[in-house]
């Protein structure tokens, strides 16, 4: 919830004074979130726009009335998609009404990212993590989550002990054809 937000009708000198002032506080002051009367995000203008424009320019002026957001019930994952596409370090998330209601950091993202990362991991190894302790586990649950994995290993156990013994055979016939 920590974040820089300006109003449009503000001067850049204003606008920098206000990060200046509350930035210390901020998660982050790469981007600064433009808001309307009522709270609702209208742009967001990097900071290097702010540092590079007249003091006596609008923050209107600056503005492409163009920005990219998550809502407030988006999905973690979607957060680590967007920030990736985007290629951004903040991406401000809104409620249902459009209000700001706070932003997602690069660092929050990686985290997330991490998490996911390690979840489709264990997924993929046939070992999903469990909602509960290990001795607890009801033994359906421990089937759904680990039962394809093992019916697969058996599969190719077998498999692979056909072979072998269909080697093991035929070495045995060269045995006794060379003596």
């Amino acid at each position: 919830p920590d974040y820089v937000r300006v109003r449009r009708d503000w001067t850049v000198d204003r606008a920098l004074g206000h990060i200046r002032r509350y930035g210390h506080n901020a998660e982050t002051v790469d981007w600064v979130f433009v808001i309307d009367p009522e709270g609702r995000l209208i742009d967001d203008i990097h900071i290097r726009a702010l540092l590079l424009a007249e003091p006596e320019s609008l923050i209107n002026d600056l503005m492409d009335d163009e920005f990219i957001a998550l809502f407030a019930a988006d999905d973690r994952e979607e957060a680590v998609r967007m920030m990736h596409r985007y290629d951004r370090t903040a991406l401000p998330v809104v409620d249902k009404l459009g209000l700001l209601v706070g932003i997602v950091t690069a660092d929050d993202v990686a985290d997330v990212a991490e998490e996911e990362f390690t979840e489709d991991v264990q997924k993929l190894g046939g070992m999903e993590a469990l909602a509960t302790p290990y001795m607890t586990t009801k033994v359906m649950s421990m089937f759904h989550k680990r039962g394809g994995w093992l019916a697969m290993l058996l599969i190719l156990q077998t498999l692979t002990i056909t072979i072998m013994g269909f080697f093991e055979d035929q070495i045995n016939k060269a045995l006794v054809l060379a003596v």
